[in-house]
């Protein structure tokens, strides 16, 4: 992997925020990887979704578990929505001629930004030329968000302001319909697919076929929570294409190379650089991969095996020797050039073991999950028809 869209949490302070920007940036200048680097902050729905629903949540807790949340869980962003602007508006330009950086705006979500906020976003993004990364359609209940909160699709209601451009991005896409699929090709707006996330948190198995079928921009992504922890993008690349294998030999599924291509050419093409990166091309920027062959032919493979299968079957993060970014050697006899990477991961591991137990606040978070749970129950669940059918009842 050579480049990433990375979604960062900003807030409390514009000193604050400027400060955890910095040090991201300067840590991905010292690793040498390419990024598009999306900081955000929340302003809406801290607790369940749909704006004022906090409050209303907040009454239907036990006086002093609600007592508790108010004290330990903040329910408002201290970086202003102008503030958060103008801190972005900075950066963006900041690192405007920057070869490896791009920094984009990243909203976390529209039910946590709002619309006001979410218009403004994209305005300024689309004036300083830049893009916008955000969560869409990760749950069935964000999912249902679109009717109860809208009176519409969440993606028609994202099409209605006018947000949706080639330049917007949005992770999962999980619960699109086939109507909201039409309006994502029509748009050109993205989608990163996160199997490995979608599966942990319970999330669902996003309709990949049909989106790309319905010629949506696909990039692969992790989002962080990868299925072993282990951030292998081969993996993930695997589970992309397991996923989508109806069991009924009719029915259309990715090949191998075409979910290759969503993870290079269809990642590149959402990040705006398709022109640039994505390929081993003449003219392209010079990132590229070199896999261990011996580790990933062993014990034995048959002279006539498609190089495309054996890769996409076999290889593993470990199994990565070398990276170069635009010809730079980031990464070389799998370790990584700028950092020492036993260093950082035992200071990482000293700065953990250092902060405060938080029992408290997980007996806490625990009550809640329970009062959260009754909280989405109440809310009407629709029949639902499946892009992809694995088994039956009947």
């Amino acid at each position: 992997m050579t480049s990433v869209l990375d979604v960062a949490s900003i807030g409390g302070s514009v000193e604050d925020s400027e400060r955890e920007m910095d040090a991201c940036l300067s840590a991905y200048e010292e690793a040498g990887i390419r990024v598009a680097f999306a900081p955000g902050a929340k302003y809406d729905s801290f607790l369940v979704h749909g704006k004022g629903q906090d409050e209303a949540f907040l009454e239907t807790l036990p006086a002093d578990l609600q007592q508790q949340v108010r004290k330990h869980t903040p329910l408002q962003q201290g970086l202003s929505p102008d503030d958060y602007l103008a801190v972005m508006t900075a950066a963006v330009k900041r690192y405007q001629a920057h070869p490896a950086i791009d920094v984009w705006f990243g909203p976390p979500g529209p039910q946590w930004v709002g619309d006001e906020l979410l218009l403004k976003i994209v305005e300024r993004a689309n004036a300083l030329e830049t893009g916008v990364q955000t969560h869409v359609l990760e749950s069935f209940y964000e999912k249902e968000m679109g009717p109860r909160f809208y009176g519409k699709s969440v993606i028609a209601h994202l099409h209605d302001l006018g947000v949706l451009n080639p330049r917007f991005s949005m992770a999962h896409g999980v619960w699109v319909s086939e109507a909201d699929i039409e309006l994502l090709a029509q748009t050109g707006a993205s989608i990163s697919h996160n199997p490995s996330s979608n599966l942990r948190l319970r999330a669902g198995i996003a309709p990949l076929t049909a989106l790309m079928k319905g010629g949506v921009t696909m990039g692969l992504g992790m989002d962080g929570t990868t299925i072993n922890d282990d951030e292998d993008m081969f993996a993930e690349m695997r589970q992309a294409a397991r996923l989508q294998r109806s069991p009924q030999v009719s029915d259309e599924v990715p090949t191998l190379g075409d979910i290759f291509r969503v993870a290079t050419v269809g990642g590149a093409k959402l990040l705006g650089k398709e022109n640039s990166i994505g390929r081993l091309a003449a003219g392209y920027k010079a990132d590229v991969v070199l896999v261990d062959c011996e580790c990933m032919n062993w014990p034995w493979v048959a002279p006539e095996a498609d190089p495309m299968s054996v890769v996409m079957m076999r290889a593993r993060a470990s199994y990565v020797d070398t990276v170069l970014v635009n010809g730079k050697v980031v990464l070389e006899g799998g370790q990584p050039t700028g950092f020492d990477f036993v260093e950082v991961g035992r200071a990482l591991a000293e700065e953990l073991q250092s902060q405060t137990d938080n029992g408290a606040y997980r007996e806490m978070a625990g009550r809640v999950r329970s009062h959260m749970a009754e909280w989405y129950a109440s809310w009407p669940v629709p029949d639902v028809v499946p892009f992809l059918g694995f088994n039956s009842r009947r």
